[in-house]
């Protein structure tokens, strides 16, 4: 009797450890994107594309000349805008995978800019972006069907009282990733 108590033992476990074994699988997977590439946008004339606050007068006060990214300008305190000069804002595209949206970045969010020798360099801060498929100011955007979008960049430009005259000129960096 003992013997056979001891098989039902031994049967019962390796019966139990048996079923008590278990297994998963999952499935492995990687979406692969085409890089995202900013350049000039290619409806803007070679060479021209760029942040280009025009023809502003210092007054005897600080201000600010400010360009939306519709290409409106402003001005604040003692600046004043010549408006027989054209302004312009800077326009780039961006292409990548179709139907992803990205996530834009101003760099460096107030940059210098250089005037004549002896002069005190101006500063250009407040970056807006206006990707084309939102239709309004925001930092990001979605690729079209062909994997591609334009976006403008406008900001302000601070000027000291009594800035002197010269033309004054600096960068600004754009990146972006893929949200």
């Amino acid at each position: 009797m003992k013997k056979r108590l001891f098989f039902i033992v031994v049967f019962f476990v390796f019966a139990v450890s048996t079923f008590a074994q278990n297994s998963m699988s999952s499935t492995a997977k990687a979406e692969i994107r085409l890089p995202l590439t900013i350049v000039d946008d290619p409806l803007v004339p070679a060479g021209t594309n760029a942040l280009n606050f025009g023809i502003v007068n210092a007054g005897t006060t600080l201000g600010t000349a400010v360009l939306s990214t519709q290409n409106v300008e402003s001005a604040t305190g003692g600046v004043t805008l010549m408006s027989s000069v054209a302004t312009s804002v800077a326009s780039f595209k961006i292409t990548g995978t179709a139907g992803k949206t990205y996530a834009l970045t101003i760099v460096t969010p107030s940059v210098s800019i250089n005037g004549p020798a002896g002069s005190t360099a101006m500063t250009v801060n407040s970056f807006l972006t206006r990707p084309t498929s939102t239709g309004s100011d925001a930092l990001t955007g979605t690729l079209d069907a062909t994997g591609a979008d334009i976006f403008k960049v406008g900001g302000t430009l601070n000027v000291a009282a009594s800035q002197m005259e010269g033309l004054y000129t600096g960068s600004f960096s754009v990146s972006a990733v893929y949200n």
